[in-house]
């Protein structure tokens, strides 16, 4: 996206919309649509997929990069996700990636007008990740009780 703003008249806004990060969404929906074809080549991928991604950040050669880097990510995403103890009941018990999402971002925008992503980046991750991993939780264990529903993807089977 910031080759296309670039090169036309579109607001760079856009760089940070999702136009830009769309393949990122496509790489992941590529696992729910294909994932029992592709989990079984996650050890095989994972190595040259993390490699690969480092080579991308470090010589940042546009189209290559705004092509490969998506799907490398997904695939160590999904590859570490699926194999680290840590991460063995997130999705499975609940699926808390949209209320992610959705406490996330509010985060995000206020740490950023208030300039704390310049003045202490590790301060600034590390307090939205933790912070919208918290109430991301405490929001699905309020609807679980509230509701008495579970958002997983078997009930939407």
């Amino acid at each position: 996206m910031p080759f296309v703003t670039e090169k036309t008249s579109l607001p760079s806004a856009l760089n940070n919309q999702l136009p830009a990060f769309i393949s990122y969404f496509a790489s992941g929906m590529i696992f729910a649509f294909y994932g029992e074809k592709l989990f079984p080549n996650l050890k095989i991928a994972f190595l040259p997929s993390l490699a690969l991604l480092v080579l991308l950040n470090v010589f940042k050669i546009p189209f290559v990069s705004a092509l490969l880097m998506p799907i490398c990510l997904s695939f160590c995403v999904m590859f570490l996700g699926l194999n680290l103890k840590v991460f063995a009941d997130i999705g499975r018990k609940t699926d808390y990636s949209y209320s992610l999402y959705l406490v996330h971002y509010p985060l995000a925008m206020c740490f950023v007008s208030l300039g704390v992503f310049e003045k202490m980046p590790g301060f600034a991750i590390f307090s939205v990740l933790g912070t919208s991993f918290l109430c991301a939780y405490l929001l699905e264990n309020f609807q679980q009780k509230l509701f008495g529903i579970r958002c997983n993807a078997e009930a939407v089977k």
